[in-house]
């Protein structure tokens, strides 16, 4: 039934891969007896009018470029190579986008089990991807970049209030920051991403004292 309702304009990329481990389609002919309401596929879209899938493309390629160019520089990945790690995590986008509008056709909750092994399959598939390009190594770095995502935006707001005061973040003091944060998470110490919740910030400006001057510390 997904399969069905969601043909696809382009092959089936974010870095979270797991491992695949059956089909959805069986489990899901029951629910789609009754025919879902029209809902024009975000592909159908994209291939009716190419000007919005272009401009789609663009500010997602955008984003990606501000989120992971620093790490890119740190991997040392050549131009072809970034095209190509970009062009994977589009197509996950896209997937990802796909398979919410799929649910919403089929009146699915997005915590539907075969939806969410459809979709741990096509993170299979991306991770394979990337790491054809990355390397088992730089795959691993990407997860971990990934896993202080939020506390990195945090840091950048940080060095964007600082950099209206005499004393302006370097890019070092940015990535340290982060650093700092997110070991203050008790949930990043466990395993996963760090939280503003599970965060000891007295122990973060303690820390961050030691690198940060005071403009940049009350910015903080």
């Amino acid at each position: 039934a997904i399969l069905l309702a969601r043909t696809r304009a382009t092959p089936s990329s974010h870095p979270y891969g797991n491992p695949p481990s059956g089909s959805p389609g069986a489990a899901l002919s029951g629910k789609a007896e009754t025919k879902p309401p029209a809902r024009p596929d975000v592909n159908e879209i994209f291939s009716a009018h190419p000007e919005l899938h272009a401009a789609y493309q663009k500010a997602t390629a955008g984003r990606l470029h501000q989120t992971y160019d620093r790490l890119w520089a740190r991997l040392g990945l050549s131009s072809a190579q970034i095209e190509q790690v970009v062009s994977v995590m589009m197509r996950d986008d896209e997937n990802e986008m796909d398979l919410s509008m799929t649910a919403a056709a089929l009146k699915l909750s997005e915590a539907d089990t075969a939806l969410r092994q459809f979709r741990r399959e096509e993170m299979a598939t991306t991770q394979s991807s990337l790491e054809s390009v990355l390397g088992p190594l730089g795959y691993q770095t990407l997860r971990d970049y990934n896993r202080t995502l939020a506390m990195r935006s945090t840091a950048e707001d940080v060095a964007s209030i600082a950099a209206v005061s005499d004393s302006p973040m370097t890019g070092g003091q940015t990535e340290q920051l982060m650093q700092v944060m997110a070991e203050a998470s008790m949930s990043y110490r466990n395993g996963g991403q760090p939280t503003w919740a599970s965060t000891d910030w007295d122990d973060v400006l303690r820390k961050a004292v030691v690198f940060l001057t005071p403009p940049q510390l009350a910015a903080l």
